[in-house]
């Protein structure tokens, strides 16, 4: 390769390196992404914004999870009247917790199309997070005597963790629920089980730290003791 020849190459290559970061510009919001724009039907509709990153907060209308394990999330956003759909790829992370048909959903991500339909692919599954409050966690103690109500109860750690198949050859977890805060041997402890479909790996994952955490659960009886019916698992701080 000439000299002349090698020069051309690397002036080339700066140049598209240019105009990839000029371009890429638009949609690299590194510190700011609490300034990030809105989803409105104006962007959809303009293909220049193909690519660039936004928010969205909206109603959870469907839920899906594919077997390839893509969990595919309808949503709606009332002051714009526009669906938009939210694929969320293995590849992203696991999901904080498992979003609920009709709760209100915060998303950030790429703006993008897939067969005529809007998407927005959220810069990882972190970006996915629930709006609704979740009000003051009630102690373990308190709850225990509440039966019938749902609440969010904590901090506990699991003690113990089993898991088991049903006999429609589902996997659940049964768990030993403990006071995060009284950690002896003579702590009172409380049953308590979570369904599949009602979990994801991460929620799996702060079950089986010695991590304190949060949960949002219905108290029942079962075997006339109290029991905990585990919706939501939540991280230590995320309340």
């Amino acid at each position: 390769m000439s000299p002349g020849y090698r020069y051309l190459v690397i002036v080339v290559a700066v140049a598209a390196l240019t105009v990839l970061f000029v371009t890429n510009r638009r949609y690299v919001y590194t510190g700011s992404l609490g300034a990030l724009p809105a989803l409105t039907a104006a962007h959809i509709a303009d293909p220049r914004h193909s690519g660039a990153t936004f928010r969205l907060e909206g109603r959870v209308t469907s839920v899906g999870v594919s077997r390839q394990g893509i969990v595919f999330i309808e949503m709606y956003e009332p002051a714009e009247d526009m669906f938009i759909d939210v694929p969320v790829f293995p590849s992203l992370g696991c999901l904080p917790v498992k979003p609920r048909r009709g709760e209100t959903l915060r998303v950030t991500g790429n703006l993008g199309m897939y067969s005529g339909q809007p998407q927005l692919r959220p810069l990882s599954a972190a970006h996915v997070t629930p709006t609704a409050p979740r009000g003051d966690p009630v102690p373990m103690a308190e709850a225990a005597a509440r039966i019938g109500e749902t609440l969010l109860v904590g901090p506990v750690i699991a003690v113990e963790t089993e898991y088991f198949e049903s006999q429609a050859g589902l996997e659940h977890v049964r768990l030993t629920l403990a006071d995060a805060e009284d950690r002896t041997a003579a702590a009172a402890t409380v049953a308590g089980i979570m369904f599949e479909g009602e979990r994801t790996p991460c929620e799996v994952d702060r079950l089986l730290s010695d991590d304190p955490f949060l949960v949002t659960a219905e108290v029942e009886l079962f075997q006339d003791a109290p029991s905990l019916n585990v919706r939501r698992v939540f991280a230590p701080g995320a309340w």
